[in-house]
């Protein structure tokens, strides 16, 4: 019979301090111990997860194993670093006393309870008490300076652990005197366009003051002169604008200003909040321009495409309010750019229908094209859209809470990111057989809803044919749950790490992401939503990670991260939620027939009785 172990398995601690040959811990199946063989140190490996075996004397052998889970308890042998070693400092003669000069800042090796907080003070050169540092580390003036009293001064700084004992380590500051501020701060007015939709304004980022002064050390700060009352705030620190929620439709102003703490410069800054109506949606046009970057394009483009659109539209320059810009966004991942536009009709007579002010658009290719390159004029994309007798009737929605802002110097482009979908409508009863299963399917926002007969289910989320820029870009594979890609690797050397990276995004809550066929198996995919990995496939126990801190399955593309190595396995999700384990993964260098399965777990012509995995619909 198998030799048996006292526990399932053994925990235990050891501080990163022990000497070489102290024992860990012993573990009893015939008296088999295993101690330390080499210096630990926490700041390397915090933990080890060790394999035990026992094997016994019979005829044949018999033997069993145990997990060994090994946490190094932290100790105080890091003292903290200054970032960087030394510094240097300027402060402008005649600043007040308690003019900040520098921030000290420091990192530690240690667990956070031998690191922070950290203790400052300055050790030497401060004789004549010029300076003064609280214990954050904050580096102020403590006398109004003046160059011919001094112009450079030496000081040595000290930073101190919170450890047991505590660790402490130095760095020497030069600061120098220099000329008080001689040139004014100079900033352009701040023209700022915001879209709402039925002024639902979530509040947020508009634009930024844009300021430079010609004295090199001078550090500005911006404001504006009636803050507290006001339906706007500026960013002291950047000149960052931010309006508040609940903004209504109208012309807005508010006087900015900047200064570099001798001169205040006032910066005019005006608003113009314009509503997006339901009629202008519904005639809408977007116009797809080629490989520009949306900051650029709202500082340099704007206006000339405004202009071409209004000639190509016969509108009258009198009348520049009757083209309706609506939103400016980058299409994902292919460096193009959507401008989503109305024209309004003379005298108030609503909108031109959307295909009419398509034909004329796409008329003017050549007009436009010499401003700003047109890759396409799109009213309504309906292609990979069975209807059959139905009509194709697309909708364009705006999402108020996911606002883009595009700042330069001079003006600042504010609108929701908009959505376009496309469905089959029988609007006069005759064609009431075609099924409308894609009515209320909850595809991307740039992927359709296409009817299908086959054995997958009445429909499927797909890029539509020949428009691969409107989903993705060009690199991505979809997936519909009855179909896979295989790579296989024809040298996999015999290193024992592999590191994945792949962007996914779907719907569905349960899926196969990516299957390998070694042994033992492994399987990224995803459970109830959540993005889980799993060594030994179905066998579980410590081979599993897990991210559940929240779910994937939201439509959005997701970054995922997946390392293997000799002692480690590491599981990482939009580089925001990292999980590592030091459990070895038992991972073997692949052979000669090694295959990588995205999209299902395909299982060898020899698995009996087993059925296929299928994958979520993706891409």
């Amino acid at each position: 019979m198998h030799p048996m172990f006292s526990r399932d398995i053994y925990s235990t601690t050891i501080s990163e301090d022990a000497n070489i040959g102290d024992t860990v811990v012993k573990v009893t199946a015939e008296d088999v111990d295993r101690p330390v063989n080499k210096q630990l140190d926490r700041e390397t490996i915090a933990g080890y997860a060790l394999v035990v075996r026992a094997l016994d004397s019979g005829t044949p052998a018999m033997s069993s194993t145990v997990v060994v889970n090994i946490d190094l308890a932290d100790i105080n042998d890091n003292p903290p670093t200054f970032t960087p070693a030394n510094h240097t400092a300027v402060i402008q003669e005649n600043k007040p006393i308690g003019t900040s000069i520098l921030q000290l800042s420091v990192i530690d090796k240690d667990a956070t309870h031998n690191g922070p907080p950290f203790n400052f003070r300055i050790l030497s050169g401060n004789e004549g008490g010029w300076f003064k540092m609280d214990r954050e580390g904050l580096l102020m003036s403590n006398q109004m300076f003046r160059r011919s009293e001094g112009t450079e001064y030496t000081i040595q700084v000290e930073a101190r652990d919170s450890g047991r004992p505590p660790l402490s380590s130095t760095a020497v500051v030069s600061i120098r005197v220099i000329e008080e501020s001689v040139h004014r701060p100079v900033a352009s007015p701040l023209h700022v366009h915001i879209i709402t939709m039925e002024d639902e304004f979530p509040g947020g980022v508009i634009g930024q003051i844009h300021a430079t002064d010609q004295d090199t050390f001078d550090i500005l700060t911006y404001g504006h002169t009636h803050q507290q009352n006001s339906l706007f705030k500026v960013s002291p620190r950047d000149g960052r604008i931010i309006a508040l929620s609940g903004l209504d439709a109208g012309r807005y102003s508010l006087n900015a200003t900047v200064s570099d703490g001798r001169f205040l410069v006032s910066v005019p800054v005006s608003v113009e909040v314009s509503e997006a109506s339901a009629p202008m949606l519904r005639e809408a046009v977007t116009v797809r321009f080629d490989r520009v970057d949306p900051h650029d394009f709202v500082h340099r483009h704007l206006p000339a495409v405004r202009r071409a659109i209004a000639v190509a539209m016969a509108t009258p320059p009198s009348r520049p309010e009757a083209l309706r810009v609506l939103s400016i966004q980058p299409v994902e991942a292919t460096g193009q750019l959507d401008l989503l536009v109305a024209v309004e009709m003379p005298d108030g007579g609503g909108y031109y229908k959307a295909a009419f002010v398509s034909q004329k658009l796409s008329s003017a290719r050549r007009q436009l094209d010499s401003v700003l390159r047109v890759s396409a004029v799109l009213d309504k994309n309906c292609s990979g859209l069975d209807c059959r007798e139905a009509q194709c009737e697309q909708s364009i929605t705006l999402d108020s809470h996911s606002l883009l802002t595009y700042s330069s110097a001079k003006t600042s482009f504010v609108s929701p990111r908009f959505h376009r979908s496309t469905r089959c409508v029988c609007s006069d009863g005759s064609c009431s057989a075609v099924s409308e299963v894609c009515e209320d399917m909850a595809c991307p926002g740039d992927m359709q809803c296409v009817k299908t007969d086959s054995n997958r289910g009445p429909y499927a989320c797909q890029c539509p044919p020949g428009k691969l820029g409107e989903c993705a870009g060009h690199t991505s594979l979809s997936f519909s749950g009855n179909s896979y890609i295989k790579y296989r690797i024809i040298d996999g050397g015999r290193r024992e790490e592999m590191k994945l990276q792949l962007r996914i995004r779907t719907l569905q809550s349960k899926g196969i992401i990516m299957y390998t066929r070694p042994e033992p198996c492994t399987v990224l995919k995803i459970e109830d939503g959540r993005l889980w990995f799993q060594l030994d496939c179905d066998k579980g126990g410590p081979g599993v990670l897990g991210i559940s801190s929240w779910p994937i399955n939201d439509g959005n593309w997701h970054q995922v991260t997946l390392e293997l190595g000799g002692n480690f396995s590491s599981l990482s999700l939009d580089d925001g939620s990292v999980l590592r384990r030091q459990a070895p993964p038992r991972f073997r260098p692949p052979g000669s027939d090694w295959s990588l399965f995205f999209g299902a777990q395909v299982l060898p012509p020899d698995a009996r009785g087993l059925t296929e995995r299928k994958a979520p619909a993706s891409q």
